[in-house]
């Protein structure tokens, strides 16, 4: 294989070619910061840091529903956070205030 002749493109990699981007590194690394402490506090002064599955359905429909979140990678474009993840913590809240 020539490294210098042209290579077929894969379906993969155009998977993870996306218009928008998220935020840069440093601006997620504070988001994740937030959503840590924010979580903890919820920890030490409330009985519950998780959602009820009914309120984890219902973000997460409104996630899908966003213009700004990525089905693919299950992500947001405004925040970079894993959605499914941040979904389900009372302490969290979405960058585009739907919920």
């Amino acid at each position: 294989m020539d490294l210098f002749e042209p290579q077929e493109e894969s379906k993969d990699i155009n998977q993870l070619i996306d218009s928008k981007q998220y935020p840069d590194f440093w601006q997620q690394i504070e988001s994740f910061k937030k959503f840590t402490m924010d979580v903890g506090q919820t920890a030490v002064t409330h009985n519950s840091i998780m959602v009820s599955p009914e309120d984890f359905e219902s973000r997460m429909q409104t996630c899908k529903e966003c213009p700004e979140f990525n089905p693919e990678q299950k992500r947001c474009y405004l925040c970079g956070c894993y959605m499914e993840l941040k979904a389900k913590f009372t302490a969290s809240t979405c960058p585009a205030s739907k919920w």
